[in-house]
């Protein structure tokens, strides 16, 4: 595999483990399933760890920093807790409703050590966004806890930090960049943090929030406020899509990005509308996400790929390769 291509990971995932029994599908043998596929095709993998602090605290609002500093650091090594979630917020103007509480959702836990992991990730993927600046034209991070449901002061769906958001607001420092969001839920988080900014065009492909978590963002007239205005695109689908729904209208979100002309792309890669998995309605098939990251690849775009969910863990990783090969990582 050429520099053109580079894979990034970091063990440090593993440090947080917030199951509460056999259901709870944000677990470490996610990261275990992508990184044993994409060695089992040849995909060489490159270790890195960072903790980038102060990139953070730029983008995210640091009484919800402080907020899970202090919590996470009450619980016992071992234990988990569900934060307190306080419901009637107001709605903003990017669907989300302003954080009475920093958690929005009753299913995003934390654990002694989640600010170690998510900080890692939110590494990762800034790894990444070096690496597109230093010439490499596509690079995969292997981020996990996923990000995207993380906005500037809340956290949920879990997601702690918006590994997405912050490696497209530091490419953005050096021109414009576009985010394309394919996971199954709306990146309700990442909306929010670049909804008044025309500088990161923000185009998501998702269920549709009258069925779908996050319920709150994804409408089709969410388009940007302010100086944003035009700047956020979202395409919600059916409960039953499948690969001929998805298909049609990838083209749509990918002419968007295009016409946008970004300097660079970042990908917020989930696997959770591939068919079979427990927390979407969707039946996408490998050969689609393959053909996804052909279609990404076409854009002739330094790309960042940021991973997202995807919770079946028998085909999680043959997903991710799919679309990476159709990206032609590997060839």
């Amino acid at each position: 595999m050429s520099s053109n291509f580079v894979v990034l990971a970091d063990d440090a995932h593993r440090a947080h483990d917030g199951r509460f029994g056999a259901g709870y599908p944000e677990i470490p043998a996610r990261a275990d399933a992508i990184r044993h596929s994409l060695q089992t095709h040849g995909l060489q993998i490159e270790e890195t760890h960072s903790e980038p602090r102060e990139a953070i605290i730029e983008l995210h609002a640091e009484p919800m920093l402080q907020y899970l500093a202090d919590l996470c650091s009450s619980i016992e090594p071992g234990g988990a807790i569900y934060p307190p979630v306080v419901p009637g917020a107001i709605l903003d103007g990017s669907g989300h409703p302003h954080a009475r509480t920093f958690c929005f959702d009753l299913s995003t836990p934390l654990t002694h050590r989640t600010p170690e992991a998510a900080l890692a990730a939110a590494g990762l993927a800034l790894e990444g966004a070096e690496r597109i600046l230093s010439g490499s034209r596509f690079v995969y991070a292997l981020c996990r806890p996923p990000g995207h449901h993380a906005g500037i002061d809340f956290f949920g769906g879990f997601c702690y930090l918006n590994n997405a958001a912050l490696a497209a607001d530091a490419l953005a420092a050096r021109g414009s960049v576009a985010i394309l969001d394919l996971d199954y839920h709306h990146g309700n988080g990442t909306q929010q943090i670049f909804f008044e900014r025309a500088d990161v065009l923000y185009v998501s492909i998702h269920a549709d929030p009258t069925f779908a978590y996050p319920q709150i963002s994804g409408y089709a007239d969410e388009v940007g406020r302010n100086e944003g205005k035009g700047f956020n695109s979202n395409f919600p689908m059916p409960q039953d899509t499948g690969d001929p729904a998805f298909l049609d209208v990838l083209p749509k979100a990918v002419d968007r990005v295009s016409n946008f002309e970004p300097d660079r792309l970042v990908l917020s890669l989930g696997c959770d509308g591939a068919a079979g998995d427990p927390l979407g309605t969707w039946s996408l098939s490998q050969e689609t996400y393959a053909r996804a990251g052909a279609a990404v690849a076409d854009l002739n775009t330094p790309t960042l790929i940021v991973q997202e969910g995807g919770y079946n863990l028998t085909r999680l990783g043959d997903d991710v390769f799919a679309f990476l090969s159709g990206m032609g990582f590997g060839s």
